[in-house]
């Protein structure tokens, strides 16, 4: 794999220089793990725990899961032992949690590793547990008057944080450049503008919850200033107003409200051009 130069843009696409943004890229893939090899005869996890995650407590369980092990550096851990165990060049996170191992193991298989801190390895990649997490947090349209629970509105901010936080050092995927690339980009996308309207959230559920109330106006501004944050994910979906206000469903006045309230905040002309952001407006990436 070809070296960027520290100073050239990242190739992820951020728009940072590549010093300041996925420098390990350039050495995430030195060998791609066994992963028939790396579960045959020996205990092994799910990161979601196999658990149902249409259903919405288990959804949320699932993310405290996956969080959990990336932030306590327990999948990291792993990797090293598998990459180990397989004669596979480590990285550097890999090598330091080496050296921090406390393992329990078993009479009739010494030679591998069964637990970390009582916790069995992981049976796939974590970045496919990754996936499809994202993947349930995803909703077509949001019901702001609807029941709602706090992973549909606080899922993939929490997510994008444990990966761009605590999962530097982990194995990529061949079209991945840093960790957070591993989820699709079109579904980046879409999460990062439903978590912009998650500010909306409650409209209608009670009568003094309204736009109509002067202190109800911050949630536009909230959704606004989100927006600017993530212009990629705007341009990524083509979005225009009318696409943006179909992704949520309001009462009636309030969104006659916030239809006004974007047209006048982000200077859109037509509902249906797929501007909605100015060239101008926001740094940020999906």
């Amino acid at each position: 794999m070809s070296q960027v130069e520290e100073t050239a843009p990242c190739p992820c696409g951020s728009g940072r220089d590549h010093e300041d943004c996925c420098p390990a890229a350039d050495e995430a893939r030195p060998g791609e793990i066994d992963w028939a090899e790396a579960t045959r005869g020996v205990p092994t996890r799910d990161l979601l725990d196999d658990l149902d995650l249409a259903d919405p407590g288990r959804r949320t369980e699932a993310l405290d899961n996956f969080v959990w092990s990336v932030e306590s550096g327990c999948v990291l851990t792993w990797e090293a032992i598998i990459r180990e165990e397989q004669g596979l060049e480590l990285l550097g996170a890999h090598e330091e949690r080496l050296g921090q191992l406390f393992t329990l193991g078993d009479e009739d298989d010494l030679e591998r590793i069964l637990y970390v801190d009582e916790m069995e390895r992981m049976d796939r990649p974590w970045y496919e547990a990754a996936v499809r997490l994202a993947t349930s947090l995803r909703k077509d349209v949001l019901d702001t008057a609807g029941e709602l629970w706090d992973v549909d509105l606080e899922g993939w901010p929490r997510l994008v944080a444990a990966l761009e936080d605590h999962a530097a050092g982990l194995s990529l995927p061949a079209d991945a450049a840093s960790t957070l690339e591993v989820v699709p980009t079109e579904l980046r996308a879409h999460l990062a503008v439903q978590a912009a309207l998650a500010a909306l959230c409650g409209l209608g559920q009670l009568p003094e919850l309204s736009l109509s109330e002067p202190d109800q106006g911050w949630r536009v501004d909230e959704v606004v200033s989100s927006l600017r944050e993530t212009p990629d994910s705007v341009r990524v979906l083509g979005l225009t107003l009318e696409g943006l206000l179909a992704r949520v469903r309001l009462p009636e006045g309030d969104a006659r409200i916030l239809a006004a309230r974007l047209r006048q905040e982000l200077g859109v002309q037509d509902d249906k051009a797929p501007a909605l952001l100015r060239e101008s407006e926001g740094v940020g990436s999906a």
